[in-house]
């Protein structure tokens, strides 16, 4: 039976690497990058990998993930999450304390623990 795998914050870099190692041992492949270019190359370098253009931090984006996923993998077994952003730059009385470390927040934990 083929094994189905969603790898995050595959348009490059670890991300990448991690999916095309699981589709080099057979593994049916959808990746996901904010980056449409990232994906596009990703896609183009590697046959039969489907993938998403998503932003985690965008529920609606998440949903569609996860659709598109569905129609394009015989299963899912494996989800890799390799996506993730630092917080926000500066002096501590400058930024906006709240607000500052919201998006940071809810793409390194929130919407990986939504994924999974």
């Amino acid at each position: 039976m083929n094994t189905g795998v969603i790898v995050t914050g595959a348009g490059d870099s670890v991300g990448r690497v991690i999916a095309e190692v699981f589709r080099a041992s057979g593994a049916s492949v959808h990746i996901a990058d904010i980056r449409p270019e990232a994906v596009a190359a990703t896609l183009a370098d590697n046959p039969g990998m489907s993938g998403s253009v998503a932003n985690l931090a965008e529920q609606v984006d998440v949903e569609r993930l996860f659709a598109e996923a569905r129609d394009s993998l015989p299963r899912l077994d494996a989800l890799v999450n390799c996506v993730g952003i630092g917080g926000p730059r500066g002096l501590t009385e400058e930024l906006d304390r709240f607000h500052a470390h919201e998006a940071a927040f809810a793409i390194s934990l929130c919407r990986l623990q939504i994924c999974s």
